[in-house]
C-alpha cells in the first residue's frame, strides 16, 4: 500500500507527545527491541534536518512488542550486512513504538505494525511520504523496495524537469508516479498517453487505462472507473479483467484505510480470495483480510484468514510477510 502526500512538519512533531494506540492485533512472540547494526534514532525533527543536509530521505519503522513480524525483520532483515550499509548511508532511520505514537501514526494512516515509511523533508517545511511497507520483507526484498523510493523520487524530478512528450517517457512518469501517488501528475501523464495512442499502437495505451482505472478508484469516480475499464477490455480483454480484480483490492484498500471500516473490508476481502482463488490476487486478500479483522477487534476471524492464507499460499511473498504460523 502506497501513498504520497505532504502534510506540514509541525503537526508530525506535535504528534510526538501522542497517547497510547493499541497493539496489532495479529501479534505473537517477539519483541521490538532495535536491530543490531541499525543506529535508530528516536527524534524526527533533528532525523529530518541531518536528512535535508545530507540530501537523504528518512525512513521511520513503527514496531509493535509481541509482533513476530518485528522480531523477524529484527533478527534477519535488519542484521544484514548489505541492508545495514544502506540505512547507513542512504537513509535517516527512525524507530517508534506503535502504543506510544497515537496522534502520529493516525496522521500517516499507520494502522498496524511493521509499517515503513520512506519520508521526503522538503525546505519548504512539508513532509512528503513517498512509500509505505508493511509486512515482513527479506532482506533483498526490501532493499529492493527501498531503493525504488529513493530512485523513483529522484527519476520523477528528472522526467518533470525534461517533461517528455512521447509516449514512453510519458509511460515511464506516469507509472513512477502512480506508485508514488502523486495522483495530480501521473492521471495527466497517462491521459496524454490515451490521447496520443488510443489503439495502443506503441502498447503503452493499456498501462495508461489501467493506471487512470486506479487513479478513478482513489478519487472515489466510479463512472470515470468503468469508462477507463471499458476503454481497456476493447484494447486487452485479459488485462481488463486482471484490472477488475486489481479494483475490487483498491476499494476494499479504501474501506480499511482510511475510511476505517474494517467489518465492511474483511468482507470483500473475502470475496475476492474466492472469486480469483487461482491468481495472485488470492493470497493479497487473505492478507488484508487478516488485517482488517484483526484491526475490527475479530481475532477469530485474523487467525483464520491468515490460516487460510499459509495453508492455502504457502509460498506466496503475502504468506512471508505474515510470519503466522500454521496451527
Amino acid at each position: 500500500m502506497t501513498r504520497t502526500r505532504s502534510v506540514p512538519l509541525s503537526l508530525l512533531l506535535l504528534a510526538l507527545a501522542a497517547a497510547a494506540f493499541p497493539a496489532s492485533a495479529h501479534a505473537e512472540d517477539a519483541s521490538p527491541a532495535a536491530a543490531p547494526g541499525i543506529v535508530w534514532k528516536n527524534d524526527l525533527a533533528a532525523a529530518g534536518a541531518e536528512a535535508k543536509a545530507q540530501g537523504k530521505l528518512v525512513v521511520i519503522q513503527f514496531v509493535s512488542a509481541g509482533s513476530a513480524a518485528c522480531s523477524k525483520l529484527d533478527a534477519d532483515t535488519f542484521a544484514n550486512a548489505d541492508v545495514v550499509k544502506f540505512f547507513g548511508e542512504k537513509v535517516v532511520p527512525v524507530r517508534f513504538d506503535l502504543k506510544e505514537k497515537k496522534e502520529m501514526a493516525e496522521k500517516l494512516e499507520v494502522l498496524w505494525s511493521p509499517t515503513l515509511i520512506v519520508m521526503l523533508f522538503e525546505a519548504d517545511g512539508k513532509v512528503t511520504v513517498l512509500r509505505m511497507i508493511t509486512g515482513y520483507r527479506a532482506a533483498a526484498d526490501l532493499l529492493a523496495e527501498l531503493q525504488q523510493g529513493v530512485d523513483g523520487h529522484k527519476r520523477i524530478a528528472e522526467l518533470t524537469k525534461a517533461a517528455p512528450t512521447d509516449v514512453d517517457g510519458q509511460a515511464e512518469l506516469g507509472e513512477l508516479c502512480r506508485n508514488e501517488g502523486k495522483v495530480k501528475e501521473a492521471k495527466a501523464a497517462f491521459q496524454a498517453i490515451v490521447q496520443a495512442d488510443p489503439k495502443n499502437a506503441k502498447g503503452k495505451t493499456t498501462t495508461a487505462l489501467f493506471g487512470l482505472s486506479w487513479i478513478a478508484i482513489v478519487e472515489d469516480d466510479q463512472k470515470a472507473c468503468k469508462d477507463w475499464v471499458v476503454k481497456l477490455d476493447a484494447l486487452d480483454k485479459q488485462k481488463a479483467a486482471d484490472l477488475r480484480g486489481r479494483l475490487a483490492l483498491a476499494s476494499a484498500n479504501r474501506e480499511m484505510n482510511p475510511k476505517k471500516n474494517f467489518k465492511g473490508a474483511a468482507i470483500v476481502y473475502g470475496q475476492i480470495a474466492k472469486q480469483f482463488a487461482k491468481t495472485e490476487l488470492a493470497p493479497e486478500a487473505l492478507y488484508f483480510e487478516g488485517v482488517s479483522r484483526a484491526l475490527g477487534g475479530d481475532d477469530a476471524g485474523f487467525k483464520d484468514a491468515w490460516g487460510r492464507l499459509v495453508s492455502t499460499y504457502p509460498d506466496s511473498d503475502w504468506a512471508k510477510r505474515s510470519c503466522h504460523k500454521k496451527e
